[in-house]
């Protein structure tokens, strides 16, 4: 044999194997991207991230509903002490109004 049916041959031979082993290298460094982000996006947690964002918009709607609770007191409460002060400087009114 030749040194050029060598080489063909070794070119025949070898570069469906270079190309396994490069593709092979290439989908294990796409596994160890996909291992990493999956990572990221579970951190560990039990849960979906569905239930915890549930979770968090019930605890919102909660959180609203006493902050207008609290916000309707408040509101009634400066209403009594409005009106507390307008009887205090009505009667104050009268008593000055009286002094000769």
């Amino acid at each position: 044999m030749d040194v050029a049916t060598i080489i063909v041959v070794a070119l025949i031979a070898g570069l469906p194997a270079w190309l396994a082993l490069r593709s092979h290298k290439e989908v294990r460094k796409q596994g160890e991207s996909v291992e990493a982000i999956r990572g990221q996006v579970v951190n560990g947690h039990e849960r979906p991230m569905r239930a915890d964002l549930d979770a968090l918009l019930v605890a919102m709607e909660t959180l609203r509903e006493a902050v207008e609770d609290e916000r309707a007191l408040r509101r009634e409460q400066i209403h009594e002490l409005r009106a507390d002060i307008d009887s205090r400087f009505a009667s104050l009114h009268q008593q000055i109004s009286s002094i000769p």
